[in-house]
C-alpha cells in the first residue's frame, strides 16, 4: 500500500487541477484508511485509475475506470464523468 499512497495523492491533485476544482471543498485528500472506507461504503462513487493500460492490467481496484493520464483524450474522458457523483482517484 505504501507504493500506492503517493500515486493516489498526486493523481488526486492532478485531477483537481484538470477538472478546474479551485474550491478546497471540491477536492480533498484522504489517507489510505479513509479512501478504503469511502470505496466500501458509497456505491455512488466513480473510482478513477489514471495509470497506463499496462499498469492497470497488472492489477487494479475492483470497479475502477482506467483513463490514462498520458492519453491525448484524457481531458475529454474526464469531462465525461458524472459530475453528480464523487470521483476518487
Amino acid at each position: 500500500m505504501k507504493t500506492i499512497k503517493p500515486l493516489i495523492l498526486s493523481a488526486g491533485l492532478l485531477f483537481s487541477l484538470i477538472a478546474g476544482a479551485q474550491d478546497p471543498a471540491v477536492s480533498y485528500q484522504v489517507d489510505p484508511a479513509g479512501f478504503s472506507e469511502l470505496i466500501s461504503s458509497d456505491s455512488g462513487i466513480q473510482l478513477l485509475d489514471v495509470r497506463t493500460a499496462e499498469e492497470f492490467g497488472g492489477g487494479h481496484l475492483a470497479n475502477a475506470l482506467n483513463i490514462d493520464w498520458y492519453d491525448s483524450t484524457f481531458s475529454s474522458q474526464v469531462a465525461a464523468l458524472d459530475k453528480t457523483k464523487m470521483v476518487l482517484v
